[in-house]
């Protein structure tokens, strides 16, 4: 199945006044989208058109789509910002409806998001996967990467696929004994065979830090009725190093529960929404 991302086109924030855009996409969030999903969806809107790195290149070889939604305001303070979230949320709840692709809501930063009409509040368990997911540097030839994921397809998917049953796995049992199950053995086998042909390929790569934020009130999920006591039980959260022989010192994966805005059209979805940044601990 294709993996798809829906984000926006910078680093949103909220002030007094509601929701700006504080900076611009990096050419490094672009190639970290491009390594890991198959489709890119950046909406623009009537209000401004913020562009982002390699934009051109990148709709001529059908990686990114940019569609034009339509508000009313001025194209500037909150209303381009709400324009921007709001824009996001409308194509959203249309591409969620395609089961050809699993398409995730994404924001760059340390949070979501959302308009308050397409949006309520969740209990959610936050999945932090930390300075282990590699991405060649700024200065990458777009068509490299893609040749890359071309030849590295099943190394790629096998790394989704397995994170997709660690989110499941943790649903099950969010405590730290999942350290101590195949599970996670598999996946830190997966990132350090992938920092592996990283490495033979790209001189210097940097690494990107991951978020999810899980689902508990799923119409599957078993832990629903209990979601409260849970997000209780995981407030202080548990961490756990994923020692690789390749990774970078800090390597990790954080569990923690919290209440927090999620996307009302990704209700029965496993995966509520994806938040990413650089690593701070910078190149490798």
């Amino acid at each position: 199945m294709n993996r798809g991302l829906i984000t926006v086109a910078g680093n949103i924030q909220f002030q007094m006044q509601g929701f700006s855009l504080s900076s611009n996409l990096t050419p490094e969030d672009i190639r970290f989208y491009l390594m890991y999903w198959d489709k890119i969806i950046i909406p623009t809107n009537n209000l401004i058109h913020f562009g982002i790195p390699d934009e051109e290149d990148l709709i001529n070889c059908k990686a990114l789509w940019r569609p034009r939604t339509s508000h009313i305001g001025s194209f500037s303070g909150h209303e381009v910002g709400e324009a921007i979230i709001k824009g996001q949320s409308e194509i959203a709840e249309l591409m969620l409806k395609d089961s050809n692709t699993d398409w995730v809501v994404h924001q760059p930063g340390n949070q979501i998001f959302l308009p308050k009409e397409t949006s309520k509040y969740n209990n959610t368990i936050r999945v932090d996967l930390s300075g282990a997911l590699p991405v060649p540097n700024k200065d990458t030839n777009i068509n490299e990467i893609l040749e890359f994921k071309e030849r590295r397809s099943a190394e790629l998917e096998a790394l989704h696929s397995t994170l997709d049953e660690l989110y499941k796995e943790i649903l099950i049992s969010p405590d730290p004994s999942l350290e101590a199950k195949s599970i996670f053995s598999r996946l830190k086998k997966e990132i350090e065979g992938l920092e592996k042909v990283s490495g033979e390929k790209y001189k210097t790569t940097s690494k990107f830090d991951l978020s999810v934020e899980l689902n508990l009130n799923g119409t599957d999920m078993a832990l629903a009725g209990t979601s409260g006591a849970l997000i209780d039980f995981l407030s202080n959260g548990f961490t756990m190093p994923i020692m690789t022989t390749l990774a970078a010192v800090g390597s990790c994966i954080k569990v923690s529960g919290k209440s927090t805005n999620t996307f009302s059209a990704a209700d029965e979805r496993l995966k509520l929404g994806y938040i990413s940044k650089a690593t701070e601990v910078g190149l490798v």
